[in-house]
């Protein structure tokens, strides 16, 4: 039987998390994910609701604010969207489409993210991609 939680001091953890040391581009893109996912089901909205909790409680308020009120982030959300929806388009309705289509939205993701760190933060994204 898998353990879905663990007891600590008595109280059963029904979330358990892995702390990364990740920029803050990164973390963002992965809320954008979240904040898609999160009218999927109760346990997608509770994800979202904890990741945002954990990135805000680590950034300075005001920041946090006007990130997430950016247009880079609701950009971000749409490219995430926009890969989401090319891969259902190839997993559920068999659609062949060339990797580039995906590639091409995955770079632009990419692009967001940088945009994203140098406008908002000091230190420059972690991630990098070969060939761009």
């Amino acid at each position: 039987m898998k353990d879905y939680g663990s007891k600590l001091n008595g109280v059963l953890n029904d979330f358990i998390m892995i702390n990364l040391s990740v920029d803050e581009a990164y973390a963002f893109d992965y809320l954008s994910i979240l904040d898609i996912k999160k009218n999927n089901s109760e346990i997608d909205f509770q994800n979202f609701s904890k990741v945002y909790q954990s990135i805000k409680s680590q950034t300075d308020q005001k920041i946090f604010e006007e990130v997430i009120s950016s247009d880079i982030y609701q950009l971000m959300i749409k490219a995430n969207k926009k890969i989401y929806d090319l891969i259902d388009e190839i997993r559920i309705k068999n659609v062949q489409m060339d990797a580039k289509i995906v590639d091409d939205a995955n770079n632009q993701r990419f692009f967001l993210k940088k945009k994203l760190q140098e406008k908002f933060f000091v230190s420059e994204l972690t991630e990098k991609k070969s060939g761009i």
